[in-house]
């Protein structure tokens, strides 16, 4: 994980983009903007699916983890905060980066 700004830095431009009456469901619409940054880049891994994907296949094998690398790598590299959205993230953008 890379973070190029501080905690407490983070923490206050998050509390006050919730105290605009905005929750954590609309964090890909309408995101909170770090003093001094563009903002930050949402990466859907829906998006990222091959098409057609099977009914019978696990999420995870229906990424095309190509793209979805490019696409996260190009996120980190041009934004302060990038948020990867859908099923189980955490655990695949783990293994994809080896977290």
């Amino acid at each position: 994980m890379i973070i190029r700004s501080s905690s407490s830095e983070l923490r206050t431009a998050f509390e006050g983009w919730l105290a605009s009456n905005r929750c954590k469901t609309t964090l890909t619409k309408e995101p909170f903007v770090l003093p001094g940054a563009e903002g930050t880049e949402s990466i859907e891994l829906d998006d990222q699916l091959c098409a057609p994907v099977a009914a019978t296949l696990p999420y995870p094998n229906g990424i095309d983890w190509s793209t979805a690398s490019a696409a996260i790598d190009a996120a980190v590299n041009s934004s302060r905060i990038v948020i990867v959205v859908g099923a189980i993230v955490w655990p695949l953008v783990a293994m994809l980066w080896q977290i």
